[in-house]
């Protein structure tokens, strides 16, 4: 009873959503070795958008998503092994090996690539004995370890930007330069090397008009895109 009436109010979620935006993602989640289960939630920012408290195998949900925006999953209240991903239009699901704690992704090559990039971050922390996180919502860490945590920004800053420089550019390229850019506190002509290969399939972005400001361009000018796919 229970299951199939937390059925039926996210089914009534989506459709009074779809009468003031068209749904456009889809999002399926998957709980692989269900052990131990004490909930699992996902946060949009100080929102909570979705719920479980029984550990569903599978449960899906729907949203209309004007621009790729990250959330945070966390389940059994431990945020140790919260799992950072991207809402993005298109269907695609969401695998969580509750036993191993990791998560896995298809049909989403924007949280594939997203994964990656926080492997570099999670490698070098632990090449520094840093932790993931110490207080998710405060995200900080103590003054001993502030020092390290400088150290390891500034490697992983440089081998993300190498990374985005390489590839052909995607959201997370675009996020990349915003962020800094608002910040402050990288290269701003290495930043603008990395504006100049987006192409127009970003051009209605949020991030992108902010970027363009940031870096005092013209809103009217529309720079050539400098990558080249082969």
């Amino acid at each position: 009873m229970i299951k199939s009436t937390f059925i039926f109010v996210l089914f009534c979620a989506c459709f009074f959503n779809a009468k003031s935006q068209p749904i456009n993602s889809r999002i399926e989640i998957n709980l692989l070795n269900k052990i131990d289960f004490s909930g699992l939630y996902i946060l949009d920012r100080n929102n909570l958008i979705y719920e479980d408290s029984i550990g569903m195998p599978s449960d899906s949900m729907c949203f209309y998503v004007a621009e790729p925006r990250m959330v945070i999953l966390l389940y059994n209240n431990d945020i140790q092994h919260y799992i950072p991903f991207y809402l993005h239009e298109g269907n695609f699901s969401i695998n969580i090996d509750l036993k191993s704690k990791n998560a896995s992704f298809k049909n989403s090559k924007l949280n594939d690539e997203f994964q990656l990039l926080n492997n570099i971050n999670d490698s070098i922390s632990k090449s520094y004995n840093l932790p993931r996180i110490v207080d998710l919502r405060k995200m900080v860490l103590s003054d001993s370890l502030k020092k390290y945590n400088v150290i390891r920004d500034s490697v992983v800053d440089e081998l993300i930007y190498n990374y985005h420089l390489t590839h052909k550019p995607t959201y997370l390229t675009l996020s990349f330069i915003q962020s800094y850019l608002y910040c402050n506190t990288f290269d701003k002509s290495k930043l603008q090397i990395l504006f100049d290969k987006l192409d127009g399939s970003f051009y209605n972005y949020r991030l992108y008009k902010e970027s363009k400001e940031l870096l005092n361009i013209d809103p009217n000018y529309f720079p050539k895109p400098l990558w080249n796919e082969k």
